[in-house]
């Protein structure tokens, strides 16, 4: 518990098990009182469910996996293949929890990283500097409108989306900018008529002048369309209906290259072994090796169970996988048997 908070935490739950330590709290600048989590989630959890306090803990360990877990598919199932899409577990708590919502999915791969309490704000930090802004519109072209028609009323996006653009490039350049610096990109959100949800469809052209102009937008659409909902079936009707409009002003920015260092031993320095301590696991008591992750180099390997302690995350590496860091500090984790 921490600051008397007596509402039980998924930390609590993580220090009962032993996946945390109670004396690396922010390197041990933060005192842990273990005993009082260990009573408020016995009183509040645990007795109220007549569990073993923790089986109780490692099963609302595993309800929080379940639910990362479906939110990640959830997120990528519409129009994507997990197959294609790498798992990064960031922030000071993902790495703690990475290889339980990565589960048996199969990812391209799974890693994290050494900063990964700081990796947000290392990625605000790089990714490029934009303005984006938003106007409702409503468009709605019918397969009875000829061409002319139909880009006479498309005319409302294209007139927002010149007007968001100079107000973009007046923000920019108030702000310093050179005018040769922006990039512009343009957005609809589209549906057929009738639906009830949009997509976003970055455009393909920059105006709508012409009939190949409107005629590649629909494109756009009728592709990501298929792309999302490939088991739901296409209206026929061929009626489109625009609900807002986008532009995105963007300047680009330097981006940083990572450092590559020269692989060390597979096995860790001995000074990176820090000791070894009972974690709660799939009903029973196992010994974990606890390493240090501020000692441990490009090049090591580690299989689990083991922990892998830094002063601002944890990395919990289950029985079944195996750490891999390479040349660029990454740590890349796979199945032992894969």
């Amino acid at each position: 518990m921490e600051a008397g908070n007596t509402t039980p935490t998924i930390n609590d739950v993580n220090l009962l098990l032993g996946i945390l330590s109670e004396t690396n709290y922010l390197g041990g600048k933060v005192k842990i009182n273990k005993s009082v989590s260990e009573k408020f989630f016995k009183e509040k959890v645990a007795d109220p469910l007549g569990m073993d306090i923790y089986d109780a803990a490692e099963t609302c360990l595993e309800l929080l996996n379940v639910m990362m877990r479906e939110h990640l598919v959830n997120s990528l199932m519409v129009g994507h293949d997990l197959r294609e899409y790498v798992l990064l577990g960031y922030g000071g708590g993902g790495p703690l929890h990475l290889l339980g919502y990565a589960g048996d999915l199969p990812w391209k791969a799974v890693c994290t990283v050494p900063h990964a309490g700081g990796f947000s704000a290392w990625g605000g930090a790089c990714m490029d500097y934009s303005h984006r802004r938003h106007k409702s519109v409503g468009a709605v072209v019918t397969p009875d409108m000829d061409e002319a028609t139909k880009l006479q009323y498309l005319q409302p996006v294209a007139a927002a989306w010149n007007e968001l653009e100079a107000e973009l490039r007046e923000e920019l350049k108030v702000e310093g900018f050179d005018p040769d610096q922006v990039s512009i990109s343009r957005v609809v959100y589209m549906k057929y008529y009738g639906q009830l949800d949009d997509v976003e469809v970055d455009s393909p052209v920059a105006t709508l002048d012409t009939a190949d102009d409107m005629n590649s937008l629909i494109q756009a659409f009728e592709d990501l369309y298929a792309k999302m909902f490939t088991l739901a079936a296409r209206p026929d009707i061929g009626a489109y209906h625009i609900t807002e409009v986008c532009v995105i002003a963007k300047v680009a920015t330097v981006k940083p290259k990572l450092r590559k260092f020269e692989l060390a031993d597979k096995a860790p320095d001995k000074a990176a072994y820090k000791c070894s301590r009972p974690v709660y696991m799939r009903g029973a008591w196992q010994d974990a090796d606890i390493w240090e992750m501020e000692k441990l180099v490009p090049g090591n390997e580690i299989d689990g169970l083991a922990v892998i302690e830094a002063s601002n995350t944890t990395l919990l590496v289950p029985p079944e996988w195996h750490v891999r860091i390479d040349a660029h500090d990454i740590y890349w984790i796979t199945r032992k048997d894969s």
